[in-house]
């Protein structure tokens, strides 16, 4: 991770956001759904629940390259997604995500977002020397039934006993509302 860290600091980079969804019903979003809903009282406060896969890619150069750069990469390999069952966007890192009554929350590993391992898979593996840190996460939009208190986000979100939360475990997990 001190790689890393150092990188960040010294090297002049622009951190992207990629996300990668399904083509298919996503099994893994329907269940945690339908356990939302069914037996764990949210039937009346959940109105939808989706999940993507998160990447942050923090790549060397300009905003338009770097853009360009990680579409490549993205569209180029398997890596990211799996262009027979998924699709994916790329973007600079915006805020806020959450609109209306759909709200979008990040969760990843405790250590943080970024990790070597995969940057060292993209830059040194693969040739994609221009990645400079990259990480993964999840993206789920959590979409309130008309009228419910926005409160219920962050209950429905992270899991602090077995009758409440699913979505992030705090004891290995962060996350954050975007």
């Amino acid at each position: 991770m001190l790689l890393l860290r150092v990188a960040l600091k010294t090297a002049k980079h622009v951190e992207l956001e990629l996300f990668v969804t399904l083509r298919v019903v996503d099994r893994i979003a329907l269940t945690a759904r339908q356990t939302l809903t069914d037996r764990l009282g949210y039937g009346d406060i959940l109105a939808d629940l989706n999940r993507q896969d998160y990447y942050r890619v923090a790549v060397a150069g300009e905003e338009a390259a770097a853009l360009a750069y990680l579409s490549e990469i993205a569209a180029g390999t398997t890596v990211f997604a799996n262009p027979n069952k998924e699709t994916f966007v790329v973007q600079t890192v915006e805020r806020p995500l959450s609109k209306d009554d759909s709200y979008v929350a990040l969760v990843y590993p405790r250590e943080g977002l970024f990790d070597e391992s995969l940057c060292r898979h993209l830059a040194i593996e693969l040739g994609y020397d221009a990645v400079v840190a990259a990480g993964r996460g999840v993206a789920w939009t959590i979409k309130l039934a008309p009228g419910a208190d926005p409160k219920y986000v962050k209950e429905i979100l992270v899991a602090r006993e077995r009758s409440r939360g699913l979505l992030a475990n705090p004891h290995a997990e962060n996350y954050e509302i975007v």
